[in-house]
């Protein structure tokens, strides 16, 4: 399947507009960063990590996992060789339709004396939505809107999750809304409140 990568040290910035593959599902955009530096920006980018910003409306949708913080091999397996802390930050985004929205995998931002800090990835009056049949024969139904492993401090403020298929599946087939191991993450309101409903737990 087509995906999109953000490799270490250049920015992808989704406007406004829909990012999807014609007529079927894709793997999905993957954002590349270096396990052992930190998450830091010189001039708007990151000298050590990739970063997706997603604004204005802008739209992912039908993906296998519609930003993911790591490097994958062909075959979807989790490249190991420390391609993990890339960043996401999304503001007025939408997420549609993907088997996966966003995945965090393992990764510990440092500050200069190797303190742990927060992951300075976020999410504002984001949607995450789900409103039909997944198109990837084989995943039909949603896993998670977020998935987060070992990381700490992504923000999430006044975001909505919702499940809106008109033909509603049982309860374990519509999915979560927030899967995290091993993880911390700040949720809270921000302007229009947040709000997580039709789905099998948050």
């Amino acid at each position: 399947n087509g995906r999109i990568v953000v490799e270490r040290g250049a920015k992808l910035i989704i406007d406004g507009g829909e990012v999807y593959a014609w007529g079927s599902n894709w793997s999905g955009i993957q954002v590349w960063g270096n396990s052992a530096l930190p998450q830091t920006i010189v001039s708007g980018l990151a000298p050590n990590q990739g970063i997706v910003d997603v604004i204005n409306q802008g739209t992912i949708r039908d993906a296998a996992i519609g930003i993911s913080t790591g490097k994958f091999f062909d075959n979807g397996d989790i490249d190991w060789g420390g391609y993990f802390g890339g960043i996401i930050r999304c503001n007025n985004a939408k997420f549609i339709n993907n088997w996966k929205g966003v995945g965090y995998l393992t990764y510990h931002n440092k500050n200069s004396i190797g303190n742990t800090i927060n992951n300075i990835g976020y999410f504002y009056n984001t949607l995450f939505e789900t409103n039909s049949v997944l198109k990837d024969p084989n995943n039909q139904y949603p896993d998670a809107f977020v998935s987060l492993w070992a990381v700490e401090g992504v923000k999430f403020y006044g975001n909505t999750y919702r499940n809106t298929n008109p033909t509603v599946p049982s309860i374990d087939k519509r999915g979560n809304g927030i899967n995290s191991y091993d993880a911390s993450y700040i949720i809270d309101r921000y302007k229009s409140g947040c709000t997580l409903y039709n789905y099998a737990t948050g």
